[in-house]
């Protein structure tokens, strides 16, 4: 203690701060009345729904000018502080350690709580809530030639998908904090969308032998939660379409690099040659383009790449209203989700479908060359989805039977007439409901 004390002596200063870690506190005074303030302020900081963790934005701010909760600093007196004086600031400094603690990941933006900014989300409710989607979207029965609850195909289980939409919780969490922090400091090329996917796919691989089951989902999911933080008190379709336009066009080449390794790491079926021009990611990784020029070029052919650079347009314009629509008529998330796939899919024709029929019929085409030679039966999918709704789709019983005898067609025709970009948007639809406080269960 006199270290302590003789270090601070020759100064009395109010203006004088003493850094503990990250955290910035105020000057040092009377010990007993720091005492006070310090127990009333964490008393205060436990009994709310608020956290003190991670208060610093960057340059750093001290307890008196960023909360609300804490007591008047004491006036300014002796600087000899007793031994529950020194137990309150090792107590404050654990918390503003970079561990693992529960809640490490609220953060401050400019001086104010995110629990009040963001109607009380936190980074580990938005992971659970992008895991979740992911559940429901797989779990979701009959869903026409998809792998769901009920059935397994083409040597990949149920099971896998199960392990990698849990596996794929921690980057969009991540990917949420980062937004939360790049909104804040207006440097959204900080995020590192790329990297982020690179990181999920690798946390798929670790989850489960089955290969690639949530490339799509992935692409999607974590965009979505980086661009969140800027819509999540107002979800509009325009403002979360400007939000993740915007997240992505800060996107760098960086970031085109770290997608091209998670996309070699999967090696997805139906990958194809790239046009002249793009990268190879069979090859090489390299690549001048930003994510979002790479999305772009790639968004002629590719579903999940024109969802992604348009702003969401299927996701906001037909998935979201049909599942909330119909869960708000029938109260069965199952039958909502099933009927969202529906819609989507009668309105898009699947591309992954197209791609992988066209590379079957003209296996040396590029990939742009394979969509155009598949787009027929992908279309043809397409009105069978139109067909079912017709019927009435999953709420009468006779689009009921003619949605399973679809998924049985469809299941013998072979791996390449599996709507996999459908199920992914249908995957995106519930994960921004879920964002938007919708219950769905």
């Amino acid at each position: 203690m006199s270290g302590l004390g003789s270090s601070l002596s020759h100064s009395s200063s109010e203006s004088q701060i003493m850094s503990l870690g990250t955290v910035t506190l105020p000057p040092l005074v009377n010990g007993r009345a720091w005492t006070i303030w310090l127990t009333m302020g964490m008393t205060s900081l436990m009994s709310s729904e608020l956290s003190p963790l991670d208060m610093t934005t960057g340059g750093g701010s001290s307890f008196s000018s960023t909360s609300s909760i804490l007591t008047p600093l004491p006036p300014v007196g002796s600087l000899y502080m007793d031994l529950l004086v020194m137990t309150a600031l090792n107590f404050i400094s654990i918390l503003h350690t970079k561990t693992e603690l529960a809640y490490r990941d609220i953060n401050v933006c400019r001086g104010h709580w995110l629990s009040k900014r963001l109607r009380g989300l936190d980074p580990y409710e938005v992971m659970v809530k992008a895991q979740l989607a992911a559940l429901l979207e797989v779990s979701a029965h009959p869903k026409p030639g998809n792998i769901h609850r009920f059935r397994d195909r083409w040597g990949k289980r149920f099971e896998h998908f199960i392990a990698g939409a849990v596996a794929l919780g921690p980057p969009v969490r991540e990917a949420f904090t980062r937004g939360l922090k790049a909104w804040s400091r207006g440097q959204l090329s900080l995020i590192g969308l790329g990297r982020l996917v690179r990181i999920a796919v690798e946390h798929q691989l670790k989850a489960h032998s089955g290969g690639n089951t949530h490339l799509g989902v992935i692409m999607l999911f974590i965009p979505i939660a980086a661009s969140a933080p800027a819509w999540i008190n107002s979800p509009s379709p325009s403002i979360i379409e400007r939000a993740l336009v915007e997240v992505l066009r800060a996107t760098t080449p960086k970031d085109s690099v770290e997608l091209l390794k998670a996309v070699r790491k999967l090696k997805p079926s139906g990958l194809g040659k790239p046009p002249k021009g793009l990268p190879d990611a069979s090859k090489s990784c390299r690549t001048d383009l930003s994510m979002y020029e790479l999305l772009k070029a790639s968004s002629k052919w590719d579903g999940v790449a024109r969802e992604l650079v348009e702003g969401l347009p299927v996701t906001l314009s037909v998935g979201l209203p049909s599942l909330l629509k119909t869960y708000e008529e029938t109260g069965d998330v199952n039958t909502a989700v099933v009927q969202c796939f529906l819609e989507i899919l009668s309105r898009a024709p699947d591309t992954l479908i197209a791609r992988n029929v066209g590379l079957a019929l003209k296996p040396n085409s590029t990939i742009d060359e394979a969509v155009q030679a598949g787009m027929a039966e992908a279309s043809w999918v397409s009105e069978k989805a139109r067909e079912a709704l017709a019927l009435g789709g999953m709420l009468t019983s006779k689009g009921r039977r003619f949605i399973e005898k679809l998924d049985l067609e469809l299941e013998s025709r072979g791996p390449s007439y599996n709507p996999g970009t459908t199920a992914d948007i249908t995957a995106s639809s519930i994960f921004v409901a879920l964002l938007m406080g919708r219950r769905l269960i």
